[in-house]
């Protein structure tokens, strides 16, 4: 059987791996029946007699070894065992062997794969000139192959280095801001601040903290959140002059921005204050505003130079982040807050912009 051909040093005859009838058994095989080695090591169980463990590891060797993975031939010969980048083999000896061997092996695959369609056992002088030249061409395709691993090499250090600075630079923002303390330890400021996903998180929690909200009505709220989403919204062109009752809030909010701005340059991570403020513009300020007190989707895009979609998605995003602001305030004990935030969704999820569907009946 399979087992006393290996104990021979003989290579037993393998299935293929993908056949239904292909069964696992477990060889003892003999150094000199080996040919190469993967750099990909498969787990398998410490008892591995059983008929169930078995066909659990055939089935883990047919995923590797599936079409687009290690069976795929162009990446599994990338995947040899070799003893200077896997092993970390520093011995001369063993590197100019190592190199010699690689050598050798690619110029018997060359030479054979030139003299495979030769039925003329005498090489003729054309021939020779083709086999060198091939040779010549894999040469310097080798050393093409090694000076682009260096360089994956090096560029992958480079991005390691660059996303090491850049955590260490946002570990300062979130230290100085009080997310964190020195021990990276998560503050009060930072579980209110891993609810928010639907506007810049940092200002956000910043006016929650401040107090911001606390003197504003519900419609105000709304309103004025929806400056911290116009980043990701059409821009509002001709927009008219704020609300009386929102100016002096929305220019508290562009206050607590540049404060943020100024504590993202301090930590290292360039951040233009005017650019920045710039992301929380306040065009659809009126329109929340008007629509909190009951005017009408009509009137509503009478009144907005936005399109009808535009103003659906506006008002859907802003609900959105009332809701992750609700679990902020819930997440930091803010009862009041949470429930003026609630009031804030129930004055804004309204209408036709809140349908279930576009498709409705008169």
């Amino acid at each position: 059987g399979a087992d006393a051909l290996a104990r021979e040093g003989l290579a037993p005859e393998p299935s293929l791996l993908q056949e239904d009838g292909a069964e696992p058994c477990v060889l003892a095989m003999r150094l000199s029946c080996m040919h190469q080695l993967l750099a990909v090591r498969l787990w398998v169980p410490d008892d591995i007699t059983s008929k169930k463990t078995l066909q659990a590891v055939l089935c883990a060797l047919r995923q590797v070894f599936s079409p687009g993975r290690l069976g795929d031939h162009s990446v599994a010969r990338h995947l040899i065992l070799r003893p200077v980048e896997h092993l970390g083999v520093a011995d001369l000896d063993c590197l100019v062997i190592a190199r010699q061997l690689e050598q050798l092996e690619s110029k018997e695959v060359s030479m054979m794969s030139a003299l495979a369609g030769s039925r003329n056992p005498v090489l003729s002088t054309s021939g020779v000139a083709s086999v060198r030249m091939q040779l010549e061409q894999l040469e310097r395709k080798m050393k093409l192959e090694v000076e682009n691993a260096r360089l994956a090499e090096e560029a992958t250090l480079v991005a390691c280095d660059e996303f090491a600075v850049t955590v260490r630079k946002m570990h300062r923002v979130l230290v100085k801001l009080g997310h964190v303390d020195e021990d990276r330890v998560v503050q009060l400021k930072g579980r209110a601040a891993a609810e928010v996903d639907a506007s810049d998180e940092l200002l956000v929690t910043e006016l929650v903290f401040s107090g911001f909200f606390n003197d504003l009505s519900p419609a105000a709220i709304a309103a004025l959140c929806s400056s911290l989403i116009a980043a990701d919204m059409e821009t509002v062109k001709n927009p008219p002059a704020t609300h009386a009752d929102l100016q002096a809030p929305l220019a508290a909010l562009h206050g607590v921005a540049s404060q943020v701005a100024r504590v993202l340059t301090e930590a290292g991570v360039p951040t233009d204050e005017i650019e920045y403020k710039g992301r929380f513009d306040g065009g659809m300020v009126n329109m929340v505003y008007s629509w909190c007190h009951g005017v009408t989707f009509s009137e509503l895009c009478m009144v907005c130079e936005l399109f009808e979609g535009s103003i659906i998605r506006a008002l859907r995003r802003l609900s959105a982040l009332l809701d992750e602001l609700k679990s902020a305030a819930k997440a930091i004990g803010n009862d009041e807050l949470f429930a003026k935030l609630d009031v804030s969704c129930n004055l804004i999820r309204r209408d036709i912009v809140f349908a279930s569907s576009l498709y409705i009946e008169m």
